[in-house]
């Protein structure tokens, strides 16, 4: 009832003055200017499927990331004599009143730093997590770009791109040429084979809520947005494997759609009986599937525990053994969640950071059948936690760091940044 009543809210306030709506999946579907995307259903039915898929399914390219090394360990004064399983704050991270949001008020919580999260996400590369022309719809029309590096021993946010000056509503992309500001949802991704900060599909650009199919990217050497029509029409994105390929699940609620980063080609991996729709979705590189988890669709749609690998185009429904986390996964019925691998403890961490609840951190160990653990982690003592995620959920601003060790979470722009080591 309170993860609801917070949603309500969220309905019905605004950021900066503008008002933040209601934005499930299902409104892309109908978009007259882009398409049809990912939309909300029933939440999938997670039944084994060999499919009929056209690529060559999730894993069957490269498999560079069953032996991907694992970045040095870097040890900034921040996270020095920090303990394990502990939430602890990143001093000075705040993003309102930084160099790369000067001029937002950190005590105003309908700042621009927090409109811009409006069902958004963030990317990373490497130590770096960047935030891109986030925000859109109703919610806020800045597509500037921010970034700060979490291997410098004080982080502080920088401005890497001002927002375009005169914004249009419901276009793919301003009247300077730069894309618009859209939801950005899970789609935020690092392609190390571009070198871009990749934005997969334009879904509710500021302005009513139209879609373009438009996919962009930012080039962090030169702070430069490409042109129109650089990169091939896209899906809304879910993750990346360690080739650098990405996923978008649930295409026309059934689909499997993937994005080979060397190619800039998107292709349907196969099609299955039952909906996919479901988010949020990592790949393990350790198993090369990946692995959705979700009450219902994730977007708060649907009923029941969604959870299921894929691997190549096989589809398998995975189970838990009942736990006391499982019976409290199923009470908070999450929604707009996120979830990451850690390689180095070979678990899943999903996050939620919901105002109930916002230092809870679901842990889910694999093993090699379809029944798996799932357990809440235990903090340490002196564990603070994280602000509950502003923009209406957190999508995928909680990332593995793997040089830190840890995970990272952007849960408000008028907030300091939060971190959890787990090695």
């Amino acid at each position: 009832m309170e993860k609801d009543s917070r949603r309500k809210f969220l309905g019905q306030i605004g950021w900066g003055g503008l008002v933040l709506v209601g934005c499930g999946g299902n409104d892309d579907s109908s978009s007259a200017a882009g398409g049809t995307d990912a939309g909300t259903g029933t939440g999938a039915d997670a039944s084994t499927d060999a499919g009929t898929g056209t690529d060559a399914g999730v894993g069957a390219t490269g498999d560079a990331a069953l032996d991907t090394p694992l970045p040095l360990a870097t040890n900034p004064a921040w996270i020095q004599n920090q303990p394990l399983d502990t939430w602890f704050s990143i001093p000075g991270t705040e993003l309102a009143g930084s160099p790369g949001a000067p001029a937002d008020d950190p005590t105003n919580v309908y700042s621009s730093s927090n409109g811009r999260l409006s069902y958004s996400g963030m990317g990373l590369r490497g130590n770096e997590i960047v935030l891109a022309a986030d925000g859109g719809h109703g919610d806020y029309s800045g597509n500037e770009v921010t970034s700060i590096d979490l291997s410098a021993d004080a982080p502080v946010w920088q401005l890497r791109s001002a927002a375009s000056p005169s914004p249009t509503e419901n276009v793919a992309y301003y009247s300077d040429g730069r894309p618009s500001s859209r939801h950005t949802y899970w789609s935020t991704i690092w392609s190390p084979d571009k070198n871009r900060m990749m934005l997969h599909y334009s879904r509710f650009v500021y302005g009513s809520g139209i879609s373009f199919k438009a996919s962009n990217g930012f080039n962090l050497d030169t702070n430069t947005w490409d042109p129109a029509g650089t990169w091939s029409d896209g899906y809304s994105a879910g993750c990346a494997d360690s080739d650098g390929n990405v996923y978008a699940m649930g295409v026309n609620y059934f689909e499997l759609w993937k994005w080979t980063g060397a190619t800039d080609t998107w292709a349907m991996v196969t099609q299955y009986p039952d909906a996919i729709n479901v988010n949020p979705v990592c790949f393990d590189p350790k198993r090369s599937f990946l692995f959705a988890l979700a009450w219902g669709d994730g977007q708060g749609d649907g009923t029941g525990l969604s959870a299921f690998t894929i691997a190549g185009t096989v589809k398998t429904a995975i189970t838990f053994t009942p736990s006391a986390a499982l019976t409290q996964f199923e009470a908070d019925m999450p929604a707009y969640s996120a979830m990451e691998y850690d390689p180095k403890n070979d678990k899943y961490f999903f996050y939620e950071g919901a105002a109930a609840a916002p230092d809870r951190v679901y842990v889910i160990t694999p093993n090699d059948t379809a029944v798996w653990d799932m357990a809440i982690l235990t903090l340490g003592p002196g564990s603070i936690a994280p602000p509950a995620a502003k923009g209406a959920g957190i999508y995928n601003r909680f990332k593995y760091v793997a040089a830190l060790n840890g995970f990272v979470v952007l849960s408000a722009g008028t907030s300091e940044l939060s971190f959890l080591r787990t090695a």
